[in-house]
């Protein structure tokens, strides 16, 4: 558990690299020698990215195996929960609730937001126009205090290969990976998850058969 809970150390440390990354850069406005390179601007954005993606998964996986919980038979009749990766701690008990409430936070923040912004931008701007709210003052309030428009350049890093309608479907990689790993640790068995994984893969081929999301033939 103190193994797994370290690493929660190095995923802080990678996503204040970029934070740092980020604002230097806005600092120095991506100017060398007066001039602005686009290569190097998008070379940086591309691997700001990357990072990032990596980060999610490594906080994914950290947060659910410590959440992972096993059945501990006491005798003929009685079952306790314990966890899975030190099974002297009781499942929620004072031990574990040290490592579990860091877990829940992260999943409810660094797991849970990156697919959410992905699914809702720039549906969410189309949505608004469906419902004709597009210029209420509600909703220029909301873009005021949530102005995703200034990531627009991150965003496309991610969602740049999909056709336009379809750009949501970058949130759905992310949704794949929490969704795998919890089979696992939802799971009582190996035989169960293994069954789960696979219907999964199953699922993903069939959805990006049926709408062929990306631009290039190729990638579809």
């Amino acid at each position: 558990m103190d193994v797994l809970a370290l690493k929660y150390i190095t995923i802080i440390y990678s996503l204040l690299l970029v934070i740092g990354t980020v604002l230097l850069l806005k600092m120095c406005n991506f100017k060398l020698c007066g001039k602005s390179p686009p290569s190097l601007k998008g070379s940086i954005i591309h691997g700001l990215s990357g990072f990032l993606v990596m980060s999610y998964s490594e906080c994914t996986k950290v947060s659910l195996m410590i959440l992972t919980r096993s059945k501990l038979s006491i005798g003929p009749e009685k079952v306790d929960y314990v966890a899975f990766y030190n099974g002297d701690y009781s499942y929620m008990g004072p031990e574990h609730l040290k490592y579990a409430i860091p877990a829940i936070i992260f999943l409810q923040t660094m797991v849970a937001i990156p697919p959410l912004l992905l699914l809702t931008y720039p549906l969410c701007y189309k949505l608004f126009a469906l419902l004709r709210i597009e210029e209420s003052k509600c909703v220029h309030i909301t873009c005021e205090i949530v102005p995703l428009e200034k990531t627009n350049p991150l965003f496309d890093s991610i969602q740049g290969a999909f056709k336009d309608r379809y750009r949501f479907f970058a949130s759905l990689y992310f949704l794949y990976r929490l969704c795998a790993l919890l089979s696992f640790t939802l799971s009582n068995t190996l035989t169960t998850h293994y069954t789960l994984t696979g219907a999964l893969l199953v699922f993903m081929l069939t959805i990006h058969a049926t709408f062929c999301p990306y631009k290039k033939r190729w990638h579809n």
